[in-house]
């Protein structure tokens, strides 16, 4: 998945038809809930993407619940 993730990010770039990333701020830096093998994909590629931040407050709130698979499944 790794390899063809980075093929696509050299020969087209981000593709914005795409969902963007999904994270919240922890520990001064972001958190990735969704996209691991498309962030790595883009730091090989030095290609950037976009990511959705939402609060800490926000994201622990809803953990495990249909809310939060509502929201992951969004940014699939």
């Amino acid at each position: 998945k790794l390899e063809e993730l980075i093929a696509a990010f050299t020969a087209r770039g981000w593709d914005y038809s795409r969902p963007r990333l999904l994270g919240y701020p922890f520990e001064g830096t972001v958190q990735l809930v969704s996209g691991s093998h498309r962030w790595l994909a883009a730091r090989y590629t030095d290609t950037p993407i976009p990511v959705e931040v939402y609060p800490y407050e926000f994201i622990w709130s809803i953990w495990g619940t249909a809310a939060w698979v509502e929201l992951v499944l969004a940014y699939q």
